[in-house]
């Protein structure tokens, strides 16, 4: 009788526990009531059937789905969150078990640690203690609270599936470091080692997730932004050639006052010259945000004195049209990630030269963006991640166009150095 009331209390800590730390991580509200408390001693009790004083893959997995469901029920999220949320507890808490082992397998054997009543309720308080003051602290909140937001709000199930694989691996590996434990330190050690990989892999993935993530939230507000532009542009150029035609038809009506001929002609030529150099270019480019976004980019260059030069041709628009909307998306990101550069390094240059060219070849349309430049770039390393001409911490716009090609097979990019000019061609067949 003991030994069930002792296995139902640290069941018991640990639905507690998990609950807590599922609401720091979700940032979900926890409520303290009647069905609340059934649905944790449920749970408590479900984990008490389970238990047994040597660890098995079964009761951890068992664990998860139970956790799933009993927290979705008791926090009203849904299936997918209920997933991520309980698939992070269950990773912290294998975790915090794994190196809590380490230390203790020095002191006493993992089987006394799990036989006694005082020192399993011990050992279960700790290790459910440590992870509710993990999932406390801030910068680790803020960062699980983000991280399931962002991959609950994902339609991409590639996250869910890899949130159940580590469960399912570092169970494996703590399944191995539990018999370890009971045979010998120096397997132990082994395994450990390997579990600590596992878990850096972990770690360097969602990093460079997060990383993904942060670049593609910044292009999709900028895209977002830039759209509204593209309903100005159109205003715009209907305002312009109102205005060159109206000083035309005034210029002609007072020829014979040569000072005002000459000042009507020098409006013509100074205040129009935008655009003859490149707004009435962006005709070719069809609503959809590309036009709006390239309107952003040509205004940053032209407000930091850039020679630049653009040129879109007429049959690019009707190949622009036939691309899909999200396919134009991710063109437009690699367009942007490619400006953004030139724009950077063509400031550093002397001569400081930017060029934008868009026309179509035999039904493949082609985007070139050339500027100058004087920094030491190596081509063999330009798509590498945190390969950078501008110093540490850059180098992640080019890597993410490689991802995005990736998923664009149609979508091709070539490097070339040429006359001392860097070029970057983007070319959709």
């Amino acid at each position: 009788m003991l030994e069930v009331v002792v296995k139902f209390i640290c069941s018991f800590i640990g639905s507690v526990a998990g609950a807590l730390m599922i609401k720091n991580i979700t940032g979900e509200k926890l409520k303290i009531n009647f069905k609340n408390v059934i649905l944790l001693i449920i749970l408590a009790i479900i984990t008490t059937v389970q238990f047994k004083t040597t660890y098995t893959i079964a009761i951890t997995l068992l664990s998860y789905i139970s956790t799933i469901f009993i927290y979705k029920l008791m926090f009203k999220i849904s299936f997918k969150k209920s997933v991520l949320a309980s698939g992070l507890m269950m990773i912290i808490i294998l975790v915090i078990d794994s190196v809590l082992s380490f230390i203790i397998v020095n002191f006493v054997t993992i089987y006394n640690m799990r036989m006694y009543s005082s020192t399993l309720i011990l050992t279960n308080i700790t290790i459910y203690g440590a992870g509710i003051g993990l999932s406390f602290l801030n910068p680790c909140r803020k960062f699980l609270n983000k991280f399931i937001k962002k991959i609950d709000d994902s339609k991409l199930y590639s996250q869910y599936i890899f949130i159940i694989l580590t469960v399912i691996t570092l169970s494996l590996i703590g399944y191995d470091l539990a018999l370890a434990a009971m045979i010998e330190v120096s397997r132990y050690a082994i395994i450990l080692t390997v579990f600590v990989l596992m878990l850096i892999l972990i770690l360097i993935y969602i990093k460079s997730k997060n990383d993904k993530d942060k670049l593609q939230e910044q292009f999709d507000y900028l895209y977002n932004y830039s759209q509204n532009y593209e309903d100005w542009i159109t205003k715009e150029q209907l305002n312009i050639h109102e205005n060159k035609n109206q000083l035309i038809l005034i210029r002609d009506m007072v020829k014979n006052n040569k000072k005002a001929y000459d000042y009507i002609n020098g409006i013509l030529k100074d205040d129009f010259v935008l655009e003859d150099k490149w707004i009435g270019q962006l005709v070719n480019i069809p609503k959809g945000g590309l036009k709006g976004l390239l309107y952003y980019k040509l205004i940053t260059i032209e407000k930091n004195n850039l020679n630049f030069c653009v040129d879109i041709s007429k049959n690019a628009k009707s190949k622009l049209q036939k691309i899909e909307k999200d396919q134009l998306k991710d063109i437009s990101h690699i367009i942007g990630i490619y400006i953004d550069n030139a724009i950077e390094s063509s400031i550093k240059s002397k001569k400081k030269m930017f060029t934008l060219e868009i026309y179509c070849i035999k039904k493949e349309l082609n985007i070139v963006i050339t500027n100058s430049f004087d920094e030491k770039i190596e081509i063999s390393k330009i798509n590498t991640k945190g390969y950078s001409t501008k110093g540490k911490g850059r180098g992640k716009g080019l890597y993410f166009v490689s991802k995005i090609k990736e998923k664009n097979p149609n979508i091709k990019t070539k490097t070339n150095i040429i006359n001392e000019y860097f070029v970057q061609r983007i070319i959709i067949k």
